[in-house]
């Protein structure tokens, strides 16, 4: 009976949630029949108005005067529309306005109509509606466009300063017709016009003025000298407007590529992080250390005034500068213990280990180098090559630095932690002989700058207090007995 009573009740919510389901899927179907309405009745009545500007314009009486120059204009639209560059999502801009223009200050309305119709035969696919809509628009264009000139330049007079006020007016109009029917089919189409207007009046307002003095030059030239001046200067336009397509492409394929190098070194920095992340639940003590060198190696690369890459090189190689103790076994990491010689050879081993896992990687190539030269020294006498001064790599110099300094201020078994004062005074003190004194000098200015929580990370950001391994002890009481009796000498 139990069971029975969940299961009835079971069904009773279900039937209950089932019409709100419905009624709401219902509302959804009724809104779009409601927005394809919208939609087909928008497109009939641009029919409808097209349709009687043509029938009006024929009964009027008027003709296409020059066919050859019309079909030549009609001709250069359809290739400008074909080359359409886009601007932004979903709004594309092509010079095909510049033919329709062109034939309505020379022909009037009527050829204005037939190039602007014909410019839109370069889009002629499905969804056919949307080019019904298009091309509908374009045509009512081309005849206000046609009217605007024929009217404007009867008033101003056939003199270059008429022509040059019928093309300006004419132009103006011709934009705001076209951004105007762009505003008003995204909204019936149920799309906000705001970031519609906003690409669009930018562009108006340059092409307002191109288009003035181009459709003078080009009306002047088509009637004193020849008609063959129109492809003269269309053809040009039409090839830059190529150009400018092919440049587009390239910018866009720039940008790809430039995001696909951005998600490659988000991916590389999350596989540092993914390696440091195994090295510190190798050992607790290393925890946090990889980080704060990180950091510090990046703001000290920073202070030098390394480049950008340089910089992000600088932190990801703080990231991983230990990784190498991850081929150290695990007896020998949790030694608490003096080291047997054989045990500091391993220990002075782990730069060449993560130096050698490092180079199967792709593109880690000098990320490897840096790693593998991290305990050199600037006299040369360090390990594991032996190298100085400036045939270490520059960032391997910086880890150096920024590597003693966060060991110095940890504490640790077999000691304290040093106050920040003290580890830069030992720093500075190690100044070239072990470090490179430069970069001494900018770590000191960074240091200078910071609060107190920065020089102290492992008390105060959240790193772990045992920042670098116990089986490390012995190299860093000698490190810190040389950097001690560095500056009694000093």
């Amino acid at each position: 009976m139990e069971n029975f009573a969940i299961i009835k009740s079971v069904t009773i919510l279900g039937m209950g949630a089932y019409p709100i389901r419905v009624m709401r899927a219902c509302r959804e179907a009724m809104r779009r029949v409601a927005d394809g309405g919208s939609i087909v009745l928008y497109a009939s009545s641009l029919a409808l108005g097209f349709s009687v500007l043509v029938v009006g314009l024929l009964l009027h009486g008027d003709r296409i005067a020059s066919p050859w120059a019309v079909g030549g204009l009609a001709a250069a639209s359809f290739i400008a529309q074909r080359g359409r560059v886009r601007v932004s999502n979903g709004v594309d801009q092509s010079l095909a306005l510049l033919s329709t223009l062109c034939a309505a200050m020379l022909f009037g309305s009527l050829a204005a109509i037939c190039v602007g119709v014909v410019s839109m035969l370069a889009e002629f696919h499905r969804p056919f509606l949307r080019w019904s809509v298009y091309t509908c628009g374009r045509g009512i264009n081309g005849a206000v466009m046609g009217a605007t000139a024929m009217g404007v330049e009867g008033l101003a007079g056939h003199g270059v300063a008429g022509l040059a006020v019928a093309a300006a007016l004419t132009a103006i109009v011709a934009e705001i017709m076209d951004v105007g029917f762009a505003a008003v089919t995204y909204r019936v189409r149920g799309n906000p016009t705001k970031e519609l207007l906003r690409t669009l009046l930018p562009l108006s307002a340059t092409a307002v003025p191109i288009y003035s003095t181009t459709l003078v030059l080009l009306v002047l030239a088509f009637r004193d000298l020849s008609s063959w001046t129109l492809p003269a200067f269309l053809l040009p336009c039409i090839g830059f407007q190529r150009l400018f397509l092919l440049y587009q492409n390239q910018c866009t394929y720039a940008s790809s590529l430039a995001d696909a190098n951005r998600q490659l070194r988000d991916a590389n920095l999350s596989f540092t992080r993914a390696l440091v992340t195994a090295l510190d639940a190798r050992d607790s003590y290393t925890a946090g250390h990889s980080a704060a060198v990180a950091i510090y190696a990046r703001d000290i690369a920073i202070e030098l005034r390394l480049d950008k890459e340089e910089q992000t090189l600088a932190y990801q190689c703080g990231l991983v500068h230990d990784i190498g103790k991850i081929g150290i076994p695990s007896g020998v990491l949790e030694k608490r213990g003096q080291l047997s010689h054989s045990e500091r050879i391993l220990i002075e081993k782990h730069p060449v280990v993560g130096a050698q896992i490092l180079a199967q990687i792709d593109d880690y190539a000098e990320i490897a180098e840096i790693v593998r030269h991290h305990h050199e020294r600037f006299d040369g006498r360090g390990y594991p090559d032996g190298i100085a001064g400036d045939e270490i790599h520059v960032l391997a110099r910086v880890i150096a630095v920024a590597d003693s300094y966060n060991a110095m201020t940890s504490d640790r078994p077999y000691r304290s932690a040093l106050c920040p004062l003290e580890a830069q005074t030992l720093l500075l003190a190690a100044s070239g002989s072990q470090f490179d004194p430069e970069i001494v000098v900018a770590f000191l200015e960074v240091l200078e700058r910071s609060t107190m929580e920065y020089r102290l990370p492992s008390a105060h950001l959240g790193w772990s207090a045992g920042v670098t391994s116990v089986t490390e002890r012995d190299r860093q009481r000698d490190e810190a007995s040389q950097l001690s009796a560095s500056f009694a000498a000093a």
